[in-house]
């Protein structure tokens, strides 16, 4: 068996797809298998793939809309002990991978590892992404090597519902861990990075390595743009957590989460002019928490909206 599998969905990504597999190719670690998975690019993509020898390219025969899929077509046939996930348009930072390895290596009781990252693009480069998650960093009491954490399960869970702490480029983890917990859904568009990582929390606990392992690219065409349609996967994984927990405390966490991401989505829909599914939002916020002072606020925002007529209500969309 590989030591190492890292699977790459890729789609209509030739203006970065060589600049991301040079800074894996580039890595100091061998007995690794690079696997891009082609979802049906129209660009030339795959021309660019095929030119690159280290690496294997899987061609599926339809667009799935996401990620999931192409990574779950990945994973199968991956040959590795490890599965690491990288997304297209990122760019790896040396030594990610062997620090992430070497951690698994030395834990076999943890089987989920990620690292810290930057927004990079036109704007320059960001500060590392954990620096806004106080809650998470908090949690890094276990430090196991230099630079080198295990986080308890219940805590890594409880703090993931708030703070979205790993990045999907960070990922590595035991193949065999799906077996456990399932691989990325392929019903969700977006937002299926978190909810494999609660999954993973939900059953263990997670390896951390303080550096920044990956550049996250910000551009025109990231799927991340569309920030209503990926608040609504959010919430249907925030949603599912709430169905399938049976912990009061988290329970309670989820439903606060829950509450402010509605509040936010009607703000938003409020701001655009389309007061009713704004209101649908802020009335779907108090249901999940009815002291979210906020979404009362919300409420008054749209139906003063509407008597000044800033705004004329538009039909709810689908």
């Amino acid at each position: 068996m590989l030591k190492l599998s890292i699977i790459i969905p890729v789609f209509n990504a030739e203006h970065f797809i060589r600049e991301t597999l040079a800074s894996i190719t580039s890595q100091e670690l061998g007995d690794v298998e690079i696997i891009c998975v082609d979802d049906c690019s129209t660009d030339s993509s795959r021309a660019l793939i095929r030119n690159i020898p280290q690496v294997s390219l899987l061609e599926r025969r339809s667009n799935s809309g996401g990620c999931s899929i192409p990574r779950n077509d990945g994973i199968e046939v991956a040959q590795g002990e490890y599965v690491a996930i990288f997304d297209a348009d990122d760019l790896m930072e040396p030594g990610k991978l062997a620090a992430q390895v070497k951690l698994l290596d030395s834990h076999p009781g943890v089987d989920f590892v990620f690292t810290d990252f930057v927004n990079f693009g036109d704007f320059g480069v960001g500060s590392r992404h954990t620096l806004s998650c106080q809650q998470f960093r908090s949690l890094l009491t276990n430090e196991v090597a230099e630079h080198a954490y295990i986080i308890d399960s219940q805590a890594a869970y409880k703090t993931l519902i708030n703070e979205n702490f790993v990045g999907a480029s960070s990922m590595m983890f035991r193949k065999k861990l799906t077996a456990l917990i399932g691989s990325f859904d392929p019903k969700l568009q977006s937002s299926e990075d978190i909810d494999f990582v609660f999954r993973a929390a939900s059953v263990g606990s997670l390896g951390y390595v303080d550096m920044i392992g990956h550049r996250r690219r910000l551009h025109a065409t990231n799927m991340t743009q569309n920030m209503k349609k990926v608040q609504r996967c959010y919430l249907s994984v925030l949603q599912r957590q709430l169905m399938t927990s049976d912990d009061r405390a988290m329970r309670l966490c989820l439903r606060q989460r829950i509450s402010e991401v509605y509040w936010g989505l009607g703000y938003e829909l409020c701001e655009e002019g389309q007061l009713w599914e704004s209101a649908a939002m802020q009335i779907q916020s108090v249901k999940a928490n009815w002291t979210n002072i906020r979404a009362y606020m919300g409420l008054v925002k749209g139906l003063l909206s509407y008597v000044s007529g800033k705004h004329k209500p538009q039909a709810i969309q689908s």
